[in-house]
């Protein structure tokens, strides 16, 4: 068994309630009586959605791909480079945050500015996802 794992739950009057607990106690048997864990809580989010993937690898990329002669992995690292690099103070260098990292509101962020930076710096109009018909996921998976 892994010994990290994420278990939803949900707060019901000021307490934790496990939505799955027989896969919470399953898990939890791969621990030694005694063993000390560490639990971690945050307000869960939403990953970014199928359909916004699907947008950016069925749209976004390919017309940046075509408008720089780059091709699509090209495109995808540089567009994550130049939009999703934050500093790590500690090691006091520049990380490259991962797309797949992404809730739904950041992507959506993420690809506004790409839309906005490719209009303004390459003059490459990339309509909005409800201005063209998106192609199926996997029609564009990678």
């Amino acid at each position: 068994m892994r010994l990290t794992a994420i278990h939803d739950a949900q707060v019901v009057r000021g307490a934790l309630q496990l939505l799955a607990p027989e896969r919470w106690k399953r898990w939890c048997q791969q621990f030694c009586e005694g063993d000390l864990v560490e639990i971690t809580v945050r307000r869960k989010s939403k990953a970014r959605s199928k359909r916004q993937n699907a947008y950016y690898w069925g749209v976004v990329i390919p017309l940046i791909e075509t408008a720089t002669y780059q091709d699509r992995e090209s495109v995808h690292r540089a567009l994550a480079a130049k939009f999703l690099s934050v500093h790590d103070d500690w090691f006091d260098v520049d990380v490259v945050r991962s797309t797949t990292s992404l809730t739904t509101v950041e992507f959506e962020e993420y690809l506004r500015r790409v839309r906005e930076w490719a209009s303004e710096e390459m003059g490459c109009y990339i309509p909005l996802p409800n201005e063209i018909e998106i192609p199926r996921f996997h029609e564009v998976a990678a």
